[in-house]
């Protein structure tokens, strides 16, 4: 079970990591859309998404033409 519980708690981090990462291109206006992260990262369109969800991030959504997450003075990018 320590095993199993170990490789959960890898995931997760794995996760978290890939989800700074994005945050961090966002910040730095290399990735605007939900697509484009998508093609930089090597993850689906709707992996992406989720990320950007849970870690808050005002990705456009180019399917939509709308943010993934409602854009607040706390997430919003200094490049805008």
């Amino acid at each position: 079970m320590n095993s199993l519980n170990n490789m959960g708690l890898a995931s997760n981090e794995a996760k978290e990591q890939r989800i700074m990462r994005l945050r961090n291109a966002f910040n730095k206006q290399e990735v605007v859309t939900v697509q484009a992260a998508a093609k930089k990262t090597g993850f689906t369109a709707s992996t992406v998404r989720r990320w950007a969800k849970q870690g808050n991030i005002p990705l456009l959504d180019g399917d939509t033409g709308k943010s993934v997450v409602p854009m607040t003075d706390k997430n919003r990018p200094k490049w805008l």
